[in-house]
């Protein structure tokens, strides 16, 4: 940089800054603009030929009056005798070793000041400035009490009200013609000396108030300037986090917008006032204004300004912050001139670094250093001011206001540069990633049409053999059957495969949508545990389920976390030879580990496997990757499981994670969220024992010949089951089997059909229903269904080879109650219809009524049918309209199978149903009876545990 150009630059500006400031310290110690100006001489001064409107306001400096250890007042002074020991003191001075009577004066004392005014009549109202005083007192103008600053009623030894030194007021008077007094009485008990350190400042009492208003409309105009800046930077930050500066300018300009209006109205007041410290507010703002201003500048400017300069600025701040809470304010107005002091060497190095961005060129390194140089200037003046070497004023809130407004514009291009830069970094990558995106969506859309081609032959395989094994081609022998379960089985396996691809395409373009509800972990668990036995084979391995009963429900989309705990599992078995694989769950919390808070269900699959490599903990869960990946691989797959295990559990708020097992192998844990509603335990017990009567076969068994273990099973009641399938082998199948269990199997081959002997109103229990037919689909027949009957008066299980999700939700959204894909085992349709007809028979008994057997008979009644139901010795009696009915079963046998809703308990002996009561009387003594509404206006008598919850019901 040349020094033609510094000049213009640099040092212009600086010395222009320097002019403005030194013309700005002039302006705020205004005096007379005449030379021969007053003084007092023998504590009086005249100023009947003084006009402050012309002439400009004056100092009371000369010879004052001074009583020595004396605290005066105006009555005082009619008595001559207080006048003996009348002296004279230097007014601007403090009275420390001033000599009386040949004795030097303490730094501690009290005394009175006093000081006579000569004026002429028809003088204008004046404003007397008392600009500092060491440290309290009371002031007197012609016999009244004017000011009163930290001043005990003569007790120097009491300090609570002794505390004020920056005790700056004014005092407004009308002049008496002749003689006008004043009075300044002066108490100081620990500084190094008392006294009145600067002139006493008289001036016109119109021309101070406006320059006083003045004063203050500049003030509170910064203080926008500043509340703007500090906003501004702010909002910056907050759409920008790597932009620190933007933080550290946004709080010193809020800073100092504190500062400057706690000058005019002290925010700590009345009920909120710090006695220890009333400048609190002061000076814990000048203590974070230079911190942050050195924050700004490094991280402007990081190659510039020294880290270790920083640390030690913060390091002394928070030193000096500490005590400011601590200790009174004498002790931390010294510390207060520590930090002044230390802060003064600092922004010299600032200046040095401030001239050194200018020679390295940076950018608005000029801008900066204008509002750097600003501070820099009106901080040393505060600085000398607060250390009593000049007196200026303060200034340092309009060099802050500077800086503060420069440097915002600094932060606004920079910001702006960056946004221009973003801008055409973006139109570079636009491109790029157009043509990225476009040959993902080929890839995508390759997958997704190559799988569902893939389907139709891979059924039509799958099918072709199951039904050769079911006997369609008659008897084979056992080397064919073999093979023909081979190919089931490859089969099978390569249809799993076709579906990942198929759900990491959905997951990949956003399709993969959930249907959040309640599920018990538990039962899930122990199905998935149950159908993968088969998986097992020939190995010495446990599968083992440790999920707790009493496990909160999980809200979840329950084929999708089946889907995840089916891989799980799978892979669990699949890389572990010997051992055990095991279910578990626990309740856990959030991050915080706060009970309160947000609870989840971990869910553990762990296993005594192979276990995962350190550096493949991550890996696996990533799309197409696998622990062996190489041509000699032991085990075969895709690599999409786990993939699509993470997306699936992601989406429902959890997360997924592989960790080293205890003994070897690895634990696959996932969480989910839990659900706000009970588990409805009167159900598990109905699903586990559909669960636990699936019992897998060790190879693919043909649909005639039924698994060992479901033989014997037969269904209560010959319940009626509609088989509704285009496939006449299929029905055949199915009916048989069903009606050598005491059924009764209606079949139809197409979806009129079944629509038509459904119309005909004979009872139907259950619908088998497929869902690929001519005419009339499975999904149609079934919306016809639901349009006359419930999911719980008629359910209905679709059969169906399309296992895609969005087929399986387009089946339950028609109204199906479950689906089972094909080709399936007996034993699966098995558990799913006797799981169905025992979940049928349990939702209408809770819907309508109940059943209660005894050892000869079964009596079934509807709850609206009860009145009440009283117990006697070894049985109840049940009061109906139609009479009463006496069964030999206890109480405490039914109570938990009544609604809460319909019945209550009002005796140890009585339920009753509140749709029944007429009326609550009140007998004697706290004794009540209720009132029911049959012929025979029956009153029964009501328990006093009962009687809170009787009350409340009705």
């Amino acid at each position: 940089m040349t020094i033609r150009r510094l000049t213009i630059e640099f040092i212009n500006p600086l010395l222009i800054l320097c002019f403005l400031a030194a013309l700005s310290g002039s302006a705020c110690n205004p005096g007379s603009s005449k030379t021969g100006k007053p003084m007092a001489v023998k504590g009086t001064i005249d100023l009947r030929g003084w006009n402050c409107e012309r002439d400009g306001s004056i100092n009371l400096d000369g010879e004052w009056e001074f009583y020595w250890d004396r605290v005066l007042e105006p009555s005082d002074f009619l008595n001559a005798a207080y006048q003996e020991g009348r002296r004279y003191i230097n007014v601007p001075g403090l009275w420390k070793n001033q000599s009386i009577n040949g004795a030097m004066l303490p730094g501690e004392g009290q005394c009175t000041y006093r000081m006579r005014m000569l004026y002429g009549p028809g003088e204008k109202a004046k404003t007397l400035t008392i600009h500092r005083i060491y440290a309290a007192y009371r002031l007197w103008i012609n016999g009244v009490l004017a000011d009163q600053r930290g001043m005990a009623d003569g007790v120097l030894k009491d300090r609570k009200d002794y505390v004020y030194v920056h005790n700056k007021g004014n005092s407004t008077f009308t002049p008496l013609d002749g003689i006008n007094e004043i009075i300044i009485q002066v108490t100081n008990s620990e500084f190094a000396s008392g006294g009145i350190d600067r002139s006493v400042q008289l001036d016109d009492g119109e021309i101070s108030s406006r320059r006083s208003f003045l004063n203050y409309t500049i003030d509170m105009i910064i203080v926008g300037l500043l509340l703007f800046s500090a906003i501004h930077n702010l909002i910056f930050y907050f759409f920008r986090k790597a932009d620190a500066a933007s933080l550290y300018m946004g709080l010193a300009g809020l800073v100092l917008a504190i500062n400057t209006y706690n000058i005019h109205s002290p925010i700590l007041s009345g009920g909120l006032s710090y006695p220890a410290n009333p400048f609190l507010i002061n000076f814990i703002t000048v203590i974070f204004m230079p911190v942050l201003f050195f924050m700004t500048f490094k991280s402007l400017f990081p190659d510039d300004f020294s880290t270790r300069v920083v640390w030690i600025m913060q390091a002394i701040a928070a030193a000096c912050l500490l005590p400011q809470f601590l200790f009174g304010f004498r002790i931390v107005e010294r510390i207060i001139v520590f930090y002044f002091a230390v802060t003064l060497v600092l922004i010299m190095y600032g200046l040095y670094g401030s001239i050194k961005t200018i020679m390295e060129q940076r950018d608005d390194a000029v801008l900066f250093s204008i509002g750097f140089c600003s501070v820099y200037f009106t901080g040393i003046n505060n600085v000398l001011y607060f250390l009593r070497v000049i007196n200026t004023g303060n200034l340092l809130h309009y060099g802050m206001a500077v800086f503060c407004l420069s440097t915002t514009m600094v932060i606004s291009r920079r910001f702006a540069r960056a946004l221009r830069n973003v801008e055409t970094m973006s139109g570079e990558l636009e491109a790029k990633n157009i043509s990225l995106e476009t040959l993902d969506r080929l890839k995508d859309q390759f997958l997704a049409n190559t799988s569902h081609e893939l389907r139709t032959p891979l059924h039509g395989m799958i099918g072709l053999s199951e039904s050769m094994l079911a006997g369609a081609a008659g008897d084979l022998p056992p080397k064919a059957r073999e093979n023909l379960s081979l190919i089931a089985s490859s089969g099978q396996s390569l249809s799993n495969m076709v579906n990942d691809i198929l759900d990491m395409a959905r997951i990949q373009d956003g399709g993969l949508s959930l249907n959040l509800r309640p599920i018990d972990l538990g039962v899930l668990c122990e199905m998935v545990v149950k159908l993968s036995l088969p998986l097992v084979g020939g190995k010495n391995l446990k599968l083992l389920n440790s999920v707790a009963d009493d496990l909160p429900r999980a809200l979840a989309d329950e084929d999708r976390v089946r889907q995840v705990l089916n891989n799980l599992v799978g892979n669990a078995i699949k890389f572990t030879n010997t051992g055990t694989v095991e279910i578990s769950a626990r309740v856990v919390y959030g991050e915080d580990g706060d009970p309160g808070g947000s609870s989840f269900i971990e869910v553990s699959v762990s296993d005594t496997g192979i276990g995962v490599p350190d550096d493949y903990k991550e890996m696996i869960f990533e799309p197409y990757r696998q622990v062996d990946g190489s041509d000699t691989r032991s085990y075969s797959g895709t690599g999409l499981g786990l993939a699509i295990a993470k997306q699936i559990i992601e989406l429902h708020g959890g997360r997924i994670t592989v960790a080293p097992a205890e003994k070897g192998g690895s634990v696959f844990s996932f969480t989910l969220p839990a659900s706000d509603d009970p588990s409805p335990l009167a159900l598990d017990h109905v699903i586990i024992e559909g669960i636990n009567e699936v019992q897998p076969a060790a190879d693919a068994a043909d649909l005639a010949r039924l698994p060992a273990g479901i033989n014997d099973t037969v269904f209560d009641g010959n319940p009626v089951f509609l088989v509704v399938d285009d496939d006449p082998v299929n029905v055949r199948v199915i009916q048989g089997y069903f009606e050598s269990k005491r059924c009764v199997v209606k079949t139809a081959f197409d979806g009129l059909g079944a629509l038509d002997i459904l119309d005909q109103g004979d009872p139907i229990d259950l619908v088998l229903l497929d869902i690929m037919m001519p005419v009339m689909s499975g999904f149609e027949v079934c919306r016809r269904i639901r349009e006359k009957r419930t999911p719980e008066e008629l359910p209905v299980i679709m059969l169906t080879a399309k296992n895609m999700m969005s087929d399986i939700d387009a089946a339950f959204e028609a109204g199906a109650n479950d689906y089972i894909v094909k080709p399936f085992r007996m034993s699966e349709l098995v558990a799913r219809v006797g799981t169905m007809l025992k979940l049928r028979h349990v939702r209408k008994s809770v819907a309508e009524g109940i059943t209660i057997r005894d050892r000869n008979r079964a009596y079934s009644l509807k709850f609206v049918e009860i009145i009440y139901i009283t117990s006697h010795a070894k049985s109840i009696v049940i009061n109906t309209a139609e009479g009463d009915i006496e069964v030999p079963v206890l109480m405490k046998e039914i109570i938990h199978r009544l609604p809460p809703d319909i019945f209550i308990r009002i005796h140890k002996s009585y339920i009753i149903n509140i749709h029944h009561i007429h009326s609550l009387s009140h007998v004697q003594s706290g004794r009540y009876r209720v009132r029911l509404r049959d012929t025979d206006d029956t009153n029964l008598p009501v328990g006093p545990v009962f009687l809170a919850n009787l009350r409340n019901k009705m």
